[in-house]
């Protein structure tokens, strides 16, 4: 897609639009208008029915403040270098401003090289540039460049070559604009109060005459026109000639119009007669290579009032210098500064959800702590239970499990079994032998690896006997053995103990 930039030239009376599209030998028209002041001068009616307009969506905007707003002097400095220039550009010119240095923003031209360097400066008021701009803000319009009503066309005629010293006169509806250069450099800028209103009142004031061809009653426009085209000269004339005393003499060799007033018919004609050299209007899409698309606009294209604004939107295209007020307190932010507010709302607001976030984490975690401990415990409560005799207690599970592993291994009972019996197959085994009339009591039952050993009470050694005859039946044993065999204290019963012995493949 191609970058726009809009060019946005507000003079006393209206407001001249011209849209560009592209770059280099591509660049296209894609939209222009003017915009009348409404009753009171009222910029703002006018700038809001401008952008009402769709068409109207820049990328960029240059645009420009009225050269009657500026103070303007031209001096010399023994070096070159803008950051050395810009130094003494305030004691330079503060002897000679109206106001103090500090409520003036500077810019310059420079004028000539060499040994010393010529340099062309003007100042604005800050206030009043700052109101320029809150006034474009309210609009969403942030140009990148401020210049000088002018001076860019006078710039692109300085760059035609057309002549060496030349004249452009922009007359506006209340003041002409003068711009003098001389050898490719800009050397005045002036502010006339003489405008279109000017020759209106004068050609409306003009006797009526009969005309002797005709029976109504014509308005010879040509000689009031010249009236008030003969005071402007001489307005211009004395401006030049009070600047060439300080400069040293200039010959212009061609005046260049522009603006409402050269509108009249045979302006150029009358204003060549009145300064005796040759006056021509300046349509600037003729010389730039550019072609005029503006669809959607109801105007046709009028040179005279669009060649300001299209200078202005070529600018950039055609990396054209010229003045730039958009400097210290007024330099254009960049997107990040411009959005401040946004990035600040948007950030508060990620920051509120991630505290949400960061919070509900953490209460989480604190309810799944809380659990562990209680788990933690439970588990540490049922160790001590089991194993009242562990007092040092460092992994409970892992412990409980090296003990159990320890019980089986020392009982037998991790492979307690022969041909794949297992221990209470051994237990059933043992209950099915044991003689069914005898009176007899098993107290005891010890396991060890090789052998189990039965404790018991009987009534008689013959029922000891009996037991031990019929527990040799099993397959699971390979022996059965009284160990002890005798009266207990009441010398009513016998006490025996038992031991049977496993065979090689019972664990």
């Amino acid at each position: 897609m191609n970058e726009t930039t809009l060019g946005l030239d507000i003079t006393t009376d209206m407001i001249r639009a011209v849209q560009v599209a592209g770059r280099g030998k591509g660049l296209c028209v894609s939209a222009f208008a003017t915009v009348g002041f409404k009753e009171n001068g009222d910029i703002e009616s006018s700038l809001k029915e401008l952008f009402a307009d769709d068409r109207f969506r820049s990328d960029s905007t240059i645009s420009s403040i009225g050269s009657g707003l500026l103070f303007y002097r031209d001096f010399k400095v023994p070096f070159a270098g803008e950051k050395r220039i810009r130094k003494v550009l305030p004691f330079e010119l503060e002897p000679f401003l109206p106001l103090p240095i500090e409520q003036l923003l500077v810019d310059y031209l420079t004028v000539a090289g060499g040994e010393k360097t010529e340099v062309f400066a003007a100042a604005v008021e800050r206030e009043k540039l700052g109101s320029y701009l809150e006034t474009l803000k309210k609009y969403e319009i942030e140009p990148k460049i401020v210049d000088v009503e002018g001076v860019p066309l006078a710039l692109y005629l300085i760059e035609k070559g057309e002549s060496a010293c030349g004249i452009l006169l922009d007359i506006d509806r209340v003041r002409t604009t003068l711009v003098l250069w001389r050898d490719e450099t800009i050397q005045m800028v002036r502010s006339i109060p003489f405008g279109a209103d000017d020759i209106t009142r004068t050609m409306t004031d003009a006797p009526v005459r009969q005309d002797p061809r005709e029976d109504t009653d014509a308005i010879d426009v040509t000689a009031p026109a010249k009236k008030a085209f003969e005071r402007l000269s001489v307005m211009v004339e004395n401006t030049i000639r009070a600047f060439s005393a300080q400069k040293g003499g200039f010959s212009p060799e061609r005046i260049y119009l522009n603006g409402t007033g050269v509108m009249v018919h045979g302006a150029a004609d009358i204003l060549s007669s009145c300064f005796g050299i040759p006056a021509e209007h300046v349509d600037l899409k003729k010389n730039i290579p550019i072609r005029i698309d503006g669809q959607g606009s109801t105007e046709p294209w009028r040179p005279e009032l669009m060649n300001n604004a299209l200078a202005l939107a070529v600018r950039a295209a055609r990396k054209e210098k010229g003045f730039n007020f958009r400097q210290e307190e007024f330099q254009v932010q960049g997107s990040l500064v411009r959005y401040k507010n946004d990035i600040i709302s948007i950030a508060a607001a990620v920051a509120v959800v991630l505290i949400c976030i960061i919070a509900n984490a953490c209460t989480d975690y604190w309810l799944v702590k809380k659990k562990y401990h209680r788990l933690d415990s439970a588990v540490i409560q049922v160790f001590t239970d089991t194993l009242p005799d562990v007092k040092r207690i460092v992994n409970p599970v892992q412990q409980l499990k090296s003990r159990i592993l320890e019980a089986r291994s020392k009982k037998g009972i991790l492979s307690d079994s022969v041909g794949g019996a297992t221990l209470m197959d051994m237990l059933a085994d043992l209950s099915r032998l044991m003689p069914e009339a005898a009176d007899f009591k098993i107290n005891s039952v010890v396991f060890d690896p090789d052998m189990i050993q039965l404790n018991g009470t009987t009534d008689n050694f013959n029922t000891v006997d009996s037991i031990k005859n019929g527990l040799q039946k099993s397959s699971y044993w390979k022996g059965v053995d009284i160990s002890s065999a005798k009266l207990d204290s009441s010398g009513t019963s016998v006490e025996f103990k038992l031991i049977l012995s496993k065979r090689e493949n019972t664990t």
